[in-house]
């Protein structure tokens, strides 16, 4: 029944058509239980009469002259008698089939048939192959209790019941096999008068219950439910008013107790609807000062601009935060007429915490780079002032690097951040990006009293570095698989002889594609630097 008819008719033709269609469904489940129960006790009591056929006649007939009707191919009169007896039992029976064969390895061989308009004597001898699962049947009842053989199928509407059952020679030993097929033409029929009788009178009792129940419903029930209904509507219309209450229903049962509550809701409603104007102003301010940390955070990150008219390498770079503003930060700059620093960072949270924290790193490591010294003493500093106001035990992974671009000497220091894919040609590669698993300390602020090491790398005109940050490679699609070092060295080499900021737009567009319509759940910055050489 479509969901329009409903829309169009009250609750009390609702109520009635629903307690007719639940009654209908409980008759007829219970019809099919009852049906099944019966067929299953009448099937039951017919297998015992099958075996009872089945044991008379292996009784009765003499195993021993079995073997010497198949050697003769003649007949006598103890063959005509045991055709005689298989004949009057059929027919004066539901039985079918009545057939005596001795199975053989590959087929069977009549010694006896009785069926309507069959000689019993033009099979004797007669070869016949097994149908699907003869054989096993066949082994089943020589070696097992003949009854577990009798088994059910369906003929023409029929129901047929099929047994074996062994002849034993005198010795004991089973010769040949009898095979009944019984039909059961009326038990289909019963079952049908049985369950249409139960279903005729369930349908009448359950007439006459829907309609006392319909009507008691009616007036106890749809009445008051009505009058709610018609004072909430007046509750829409007048939702403004602050004094306006519901009419009490007063039935002393559950319905004047959701009369009670519909009232209280008119009131919470209200008193929601003020809460949420303000909620929803305060929220518009949160967003304003969101959206302007986002444009301070933007404007703290270097300029690739500036750099361009610095001669000796080419650089760019990008941060795309998770929120709306993020934890990760890049940044760049000369700390002398030949050096130039280069850092990627990764804050240990997402959103504004992280977003602070980034600032006073970046502001600590630009500072003390200022001073001079090595790459391991300055982000060793960094360390030691984060550690004396981290009472949130926040941390952040770096990659800092100082680079002579005179020479292409590189002075590293990295503080857990991920390994840096690098290009140097000439170095067996086939001039191609690799991970460069280098030695890297802890991150900063994660161990208290961490020693940071450096290490060294020298650049040749052409080499390339590209650092990034795991909200590229940790990227991930709605089956769970991460973007990975895999996917990011391939797009790497296939945009190996393109700029830098071409480079990072490929790897950009390669992890897009991969997430679909995953959301970005980490931070994403990536750095690209091409050292070319001031001697160039």
């Amino acid at each position: 029944m479509s969901k329009s008819y409903f829309l169009k008719h009250g609750l009390r033709r609702k109520l009635l058509i629903a307690v007719m269609a639940f009654s209908v469904l409980t008759t007829v489940f219970l019809g099919v239980i009852v049906a099944y129960s019966y067929y299953e006790k009448t099937i039951e009591g017919n297998r015992a009469v099958v075996y009872g056929y089945l044991k008379s006649a292996s009784d009765y007939i003499d195993g021993d002259k079995i073997q010497h009707y198949l050697d003769t191919g003649e007949t006598d009169e103890y063959y005509e008698n045991v055709t005689g007896y298989l004949d009057s039992t059929r027919k004066a029976t539901d039985i079918k089939l009545f057939a005596v064969f001795v199975p053989y390895e590959d087929d069977l061989v009549y010694v006896w048939m009785s069926e309507e308009g069959q000689n019993s004597t033009d099979w004797l001898n007669r070869h016949e192959e097994y149908m699907e699962g003869g054989k096993e049947t066949r082994d089943r009842v020589f070696r097992k209790d003949p009854q577990e053989s009798i088994s059910t199928y369906n003929y023409r509407g029929e129901t047929i019941l099929a047994g074996f059952y062994p002849i034993y020679n005198s010795n004991g030993e089973p010769v040949a096999l009898i095979d009944v097929d019984m039909s059961f033409p009326s038990v289909l029929y019963n079952i049908f008068i049985f369950v249409a009788s139960i279903v005729a009178c369930m349908a009448i009792c359950t007439l006459i219950n829907g309609i006392l129940f319909y009507k008691r419903i009616s007036y106890y029930l749809i009445k008051p439910i009505r009058t709610l209904n018609n004072e909430t509507k007046n509750l829409v219309k007048n939702i403004e008013s602050d004094e306006y209450k519901l009419t009490k229903i007063e039935t002393g049962d559950e319905l004047e107790e959701l009369s009670d509550s519909f009232n209280q809701m008119n009131q919470d409603i209200r008193h929601y609807i003020k809460e949420n104007i303000e909620m929803t102003a305060e929220k518009q301010r949160v967003g304003a000062d969101l959206e302007l940390a986002s444009k301070i955070q933007q404007h703290l990150l270097p300029d690739v601009t500036e750099m361009k008219r610095i001669r000796g390498f080419d650089l760019h770079a990008i941060m795309n935060p998770a929120r709306e503003v993020g934890g990760d930060f890049f940044d760049f700059y000369m700390i002398s007429n030949t050096k130039l620093v280069i850092l990627i960072a990764d804050v240990s949270d997402k959103g504004a915490a992280a977003a602070i924290f980034m600032a006073i790193t970046k502001t600590l490591i630009k500072s003390r780079a200022g001073m001079g010294g090595e790459a391991a003493d300055i982000i060793d500093y960094v360390d030691i002032m984060i550690e004396e106001k981290n009472s949130e035990g926040m941390f952040v992974t770096v990659y800092f690097a100082i680079i002579d671009l005179e020479t292409g000497h590189m002075d590293i220091c990295n503080a857990g951040h991920d390994y840096p894919a690098v290009l140097q040609k000439g170095n067996g590669t086939e001039d191609a990006f690799v991970i460069e698993k280098t030695p890297h300390g802890p991150p900063i602020g994660f161990i208290p009293g961490s020693t940071f090491v450096s290490y060294e790398l020298d650049l040749k005109p052409g080499d390339r570095i590209f650092l990034y940050t795991d909200g590229v490679t940790e990227s991930k699609r709605s089956d769970g698989e991460r973007f990975g070092t895999g996917r990011l060295l391939d797009v790497l080499n296939k945009n190996k002889d393109n700029s830098c900021k071409d480079m990072i737009e490929a790897v950009k567009t390669a992890v897009d594609d991969f997430a679909g319509d995953e959301p970005q759940f980490d931070d994403m910055t990536m750095l690209s630097f091409t050292f070319e050489g001031r001697n160039n």
